[in-house]
């Protein structure tokens, strides 16, 4: 039996989140009010990630203090943990890396981003 999962994730910039899911050629949609999960089931949501090459989508959740929860179905055959990880570590980690550096190129820094082997990601502010 497949069930949905929350990504331990408190989102409040979806502009860093649509970056994030970009870079696993994903595509943030806004208003889409269903995410597809296991065997065609839909998830209420306000808004959703697709990828191509996954069956299933990430749902995009208000919540009450105007943050967003992220819901998905990490079954195997829906692709999303290949893509994400098996937590949504891969994405957490996307998300922490766009909104750093979203907020040192509006403070004028140039950034440099290292990804080293172990996928470790390095970023560098210059001015």
């Amino acid at each position: 039996m497949s069930h949905i999962s929350k990504i331990s994730l408190q989102v409040r910039n979806l502009r860093a989140l649509a970056a994030a899911a970009k870079q696993f050629g994903g595509e943030l949609v806004l208003d889409q009010q269903q995410f597809e999960y296991f065997a065609g089931s839909k998830g209420k949501c306000n808004h959703a990630i697709r990828v191509p090459g996954t069956k299933y989508e990430v749902g995009i959740v208000k919540q009450a203090d105007g943050s967003f929860e992220l819901q998905c179905d990490f079954w195997a055959s829906g692709g999303l943990g290949r893509m994400f990880g098996n937590r949504g570590e891969k994405l957490k980690q996307a998300y922490a890396t766009q909104l750093a550096k979203q907020y040192w190129t509006a403070k004028g820094y140039r950034i440099t981003e290292n990804k080293k082997a172990d996928g470790t990601v390095v970023l560098v502010a210059e001015q």
